[in-house]
């Protein structure tokens, strides 16, 4: 069971570098990635969800620090590990790619609200979304 599980946890850290490089590469195409990953949280958090839907990750969910309204800053949780490819916005003692157990969360981390992942979070940018999870894809294929 243990190797199960690292082997999971090796193919996240894998699919996530992978899709955090992505965003990088093709930021300055993007409608809402430009300063990514200053304020991208939200917006990464939704579509790496829906990415790693499609590579299997199942059960995801989208946790804020705030007060549900107006997060603070918004990262997934996959079982017991906290998934957060923006945490470097905080500064330099945070990976690009954080991928952290749950007991190891830091103040950034503390989950204060949990919902299921999905398009509908962005509201009223969800066709820029979708427009640049498009992009995004792409430079995944490439």
């Amino acid at each position: 069971m243990k190797g199960m599980y690292l082997n999971k946890y090796v193919e996240l850290k894998q699919v996530c570098t992978k899709f955090r490089f992505a965003i990088e590469k093709c930021k300055n195409y993007t409608f809402l990635f430009k300063g990514f990953p200053g304020g991208c949280c939200r917006d990464t958090s939704i579509l790496l969800n829906e990415f790693l839907k499609d590579k299997g990750f199942e059960g995801i969910e989208y946790c804020s620090k705030g007060n549900g309204q107006w997060p603070s800053h918004v990262l997934l949780e996959y079982k017991d590990t906290i998934i957060d490819l923006t945490a470097d916005q905080f500064g330099r003692d945070f990976a690009s790619v954080l991928i952290l157990p749950k007991q190891k969360a830091t103040a950034y981390h503390i989950v204060q609200v949990r919902r299921k992942c999905g398009f509908y979070i962005a509201g009223t940018d969800v066709t820029c979304l979708l427009k640049d999870y498009d992009v995004i894809l792409k430079e995944l294929v490439d």
